[in-house]
Parts: C-alpha cells; structure tokens; sequence
C-alpha cells in the first residue's frame, strides 16, 4: 500500500500509477501493453479494479468489448487525483467478486479545508534523449504531458471539493 506523497516522489514511466504495481512481488507487466499488470501468473483480465470502493474493470467479457473499450482501463487516472493504491495477491478473499490474480483498489483525492495544489510537466525532446546504440542518429521524439490539482473547502467543515488535470502531447518521426 501507497500513501500520499510517497508514489509521485517515485519515478514512474509516464507517470502511470499501474508501473507501481510491478514493483510488488507476483506482478509483472503483461505483455503488448505499456500499462497492463499480470498478477500471480494470470493475465491482465484477471486483475480486478475498485475505485473508492467502486467496481471500476469494466465489461470484461469475451464477447463484449467493455465499458471501457477495453477491459481494466482505469489506469487513465492521473497520479495527481490518486491517494492511495493498494493490490490484493495470493489467496483472494470473497468479497472481491471475479479476481482471480489480484485486486487492485483505488481511492481518490478529495478537498479539504485547506486550499492546496500541485502542478507538475514531464518533458522529453530530441535534445534531452540519448542516440540509442544501433541508430546513427537520435529518432525524432516531443513528448509532452503536463497537469495540476486543486482542492479546497466549498463550505468549511462540510463540502468540499477537489479536481484535477492532465494533457499529454506526443510527436514522434516515423
């Protein structure tokens, strides 16, 4: 389990929060995907989500395509609305319905009486890579993803409101 502060000080691969998830034992990152986690030697579709005690996987069955467009992507959720992640191996227990390699649960930022933020941008350019070894020269790449969170209280004490963004631009050569 994660708490707040402690995953975006860590250096995340496109500041996706499922990259945390491989540094658990019996995770591994499945195969064609930059984001999916097999757990305990079962695919990705055997990775349950919940976010804020929600069941957020999605229509996972073979002959529909998913509420998602693809089963288990609610890794779209930025590092910026994330308090806490936490996944669930081994032996599952039963309240946690069709997982069979692991859960994964969520919770999200909310406001608090205290106004606070963040912003941050993670930028790669041609300039700042490195050639890779068997190309005679660097490939042409702008990479580009940027965000912020606010919160705050509406009515101190009783509502509260929290938000966040991110934008990610990507321009590569053939």
């Amino acid at each position: 389990s994660y708490q707040p502060g402690e995953m975006k000080e860590l250096p995340l691969q496109n500041r996706n929060f499922t990259r945390i998830l491989i540094l658990t034992t019996g995770a591994v990152p499945s195969t064609g995907s930059s984001t999916g986690v097999n757990m305990n030697g079962i695919g990705t579709n055997g990775t349950q989500w919940s976010l804020d005690g929600t069941n957020a996987s999605g229509n996972t069955g073979a002959n529909s395509p998913g509420v998602y467009q693809a089963p288990n992507l609610v890794d779209i959720m930025s590092v910026e609305g994330i308090q806490e992640v936490s996944a669930v191996k081994g032996v599952i227990p039963a309240e946690y319905e069709n997982a069979i390699g692991g859960q994964v649960n969520l919770i999200s930022k909310s406001g608090t009486n205290q106004l606070h933020g963040s912003l941050f941008e993670n930028h790669r350019n041609r300039a700042l890579n490195a050639r890779l070894q068997t190309l005679s020269s660097k490939a042409p790449l702008t990479f580009n993803q940027f965000g912020g969170s606010l919160g705050g209280p509406i009515r101190k004490d009783r509502i509260f409101l929290f938000g966040d963004y991110e934008g990610y631009r990507e321009r590569e050569g053939v």
